[in-house]
C-alpha cells in the first residue's frame, strides 16, 4: 500500500507553536544560563592571570596589531554609518515621495 506524505504531515506529531515555544523556553534557557555563567566563571580567572604583574600607573604605548584592529573596527562602523545614512535618505524620500 501507498501512503500519501500529506496525510502523514496533518498527524499531530508535535504540539502547536505556542505549546512549543513554551516549552523551548522552560527548557532551554535554564541550560543557557547555566552555560553563560560557566564560561564566565571560567573566563575570570585567564582575565586576573593577565592583569597580574601590570602597574596602574605606568602607560604603555599601544602595541601594533592593537591599533591595526583600531583601524579596521573606525572604518568598518564609518562604512555602516553611511549605508544606514544611504538607507534612511531612501526612505526620507519615499516618504516625501509618497505625501
Amino acid at each position: 500500500t501507498h501512503t500519501s506524505t500529506f496525510i502523514l504531515s496533518s498527524l499531530p506529531l508535535f504540539p502547536p507553536p505556542p505549546a512549543m515555544i513554551a516549552l523551548m523556553s522552560v527548557t532551554v534557557f535554564p541550560v543557557r544560563l547555566l552555560l553563560v555563567s560557566f564560561l564566565m566563571l571560567l573566563a575570570w580567572p585567564f582575565a586576573f592571570a593577565a592583569s597580574l604583574g601590570r602597574s596602574e600607573f605606568v602607560i604603555e604605548p599601544q602595541s601594533w596589531w592593537r591599533r591595526c584592529v583600531g583601524e579596521c573596527l573606525c572604518v568598518q562602523w564609518k562604512m555602516y554609518v553611511q549605508l544606514r545614512y544611504r538607507i534612511a535618505q531612501k526612505y526620507v524620500k519615499i516618504l516625501i515621495f509618497c505625501t
